[in-house]
């Protein structure tokens, strides 16, 4: 699927859309250099940055197309805004840099041989449609005021006076985040900022579950952000949903960002109520699960506490191991703020838990407004849809000769 995209995106002209550019990274050993041979694609830029000290000296190359512009030789003239790559935590002692423009209808090209890419790819700026920013109806809470450390002990550090928090994944160990208190339906965020570098095997969880109440009967909700491998061109975002202990069909649907995860913060939303559950990431909806009678029996329906974490899944996350977390580019940081917890809290004198079916139950989580998505929420939803996923069980007829209810019924 990921290389069926490739080749959409290469017959996409470079520079047909002034708001897409396009980028390629090639990686190259330590004591070479990336080269682009001399031609129309001719570098305009290049530089070195010097990073902090590491056992491991890096070199890449950037081709980074911008349009519909065509640019004079030696210099940049008024193109849109190039993004200069920052380097963050980087272990790599320097980088040299280049970076080739191309004129309109073409793509960028850098010759192999010598300088073979351990790592490419294309991947063009998306600007998501215009949605309601949910988050911005609910309060942000201190990371300290609603979550307590879940394990990880040193590797748990609550920073800005306890607003916002460092998850840290070494040898030693991952670390988590639990929520002081369970809910039965609500609205939860938390604003993430992922570790960059190659991080395959590493695991970015944030999720509800209650398997450490009802672990043969539980329900989970899951965003689970996967690091990067070789294979693939970015972080990648999996979705997941259980209910009622029906981990024996996993309903995974997976998607690449449209945006770095690893250079800002960036809202990972999960709306759970008892008529829809959504998951938004920058307050785009990007699922959307009814509950119908084809999925009611696993519809996740008991109280749940939320979760972040960070974990070495290469086992599970890697085919085994195959791409196993690399310690030498460690630690690996995941910064977490923006928490808002807004719901129905579990064994507290709350009367909003009285009546969980009607529309004003939870008001506004369980609202009117929140009962299912507006029009520009859908629009929203196709998009993200149509543009960034790439597997949705749904869609599995080798995993599933017979699909899930709610895969027709929806």
């Amino acid at each position: 699927m990921a290389m069926a995209m490739m080749d959409a995106m290469r017959r996409d002209s470079c520079c047909a859309h002034s708001q897409h550019r396009l980028e390629m990274r090639l990686f190259c050993p330590p004591g070479h250099s990336p080269v682009a041979k001399p031609g129309r694609y001719k570098a305009l830029w290049h530089g070195t940055a010097k990073l902090a000290t590491g056992a491991h000296p890096a070199i890449y190359l950037v081709i980074v197309v911008e349009g519909p512009v065509l640019l004079p030789p030696g210099r940049l003239g008024n193109t849109s805004e190039v993004v200069r790559r920052k380097p963050g935590n980087l272990d790599y002692q320097k980088k040299k840099e280049m970076r080739l423009f191309c004129p309109l209808g073409h793509s960028p090209v850098a010759k192999h041989g010598c300088y073979k890419a351990l790592r490419h790819g294309i991947r063009p700026v998306y600007t998501p449609p215009d949605v309601e920013r949910l988050t911005d109806r609910f309060s942000r809470l201190p990371v300290n005021e609603g979550y307590n450390a879940f394990f990880g002990g040193a590797n748990v550090r609550f920073t800005n006076n306890g607003s916002s928090a460092d998850l840290i994944l070494d040898k030693s160990s991952g670390a988590g985040l639990v929520s002081r208190d369970k809910y039965y339906y609500g609205f939860f965020n938390a604003a993430l900022k992922l570790p960059a570098n190659f991080t395959s095997g590493v695991v970015v969880a944030f999720y509800l579950s209650n398997q450490n109440i009802f672990p043969k009967k539980h329900d989970e909700l899951d965003f689970e952000l996967l690091g990067y491998e070789k294979r693939r061109r970015s972080w990648v975002l999996q979705t997941n949903v259980y209910g009622n202990g029906s981990v024996s069909t996993g309903r995974e649907e997976k998607f690449y960002l449209w945006f770095d995860p690893t250079q800002d913060f960036h809202d990972y939303t999960i709306l759970w109520n008892n008529h829809h559950i959504v998951f938004l990431v920058d307050n785009v909806p990007i699922r959307e699960v009814v509950h119908n009678t084809a999925i009611s029996s696993v519809y996740p329906s008991k109280p749940m506490s939320i979760f972040a974490t960070i974990w070495d899944g290469s086992e599970w996350a890697t085919h085994g191991g195959k791409y196993a977390v690399n310690y030498t580019y460690a630690p690996f940081v995941t910064s977490l703020r923006g928490v808002e917890l807004e719901g129905c809290v579990s064994q507290k004198n709350d009367t909003s838990c009285a009546n969980k079916r009607s529309t004003s139950s939870l008001d506004p989580v369980d609202g009117e407004e929140f009962v299912k998505l507006s029009q520009q929420q859908m629009t929203g939803l196709e998009w993200a849809r149509r543009k960034h996923m790439f597997y949705s069980y749904c869609q599995d007829t080798m995993r599933y000769k017979v699909l899930p209810p709610e895969c027709t019924a929806n």
